[in-house]
């Protein structure tokens, strides 16, 4: 039978934070390309599970994230 309260537990356990880091416009290379590359080089270095996952996002008219 599947045990729904031990596998959430189990959930917490491996959730990952992912919030080590900020973005900020002033950062961000002028050319989608080049940075880009940086962001991909970074995830490769930092030897992440699926250095190829990413999330696509749009702003809203607040300029606020709706994915």
């Amino acid at each position: 039978m599947y045990n729904l309260a031990m596998n959430m537990r189990n959930l917490a356990d491996i959730r990952k934070e992912y919030t080590s880091q900020s973005l900020d416009i002033l950062d961000v290379d002028s050319n989608p390309f080049t940075q880009f590359s940086k962001w991909m080089n970074e995830a490769l270095e930092a030897d992440v599970n699926e250095p190829t996952a990413m999330n696509l996002s749009t702003i809203n008219k607040q300029n606020r994230p709706t994915a």
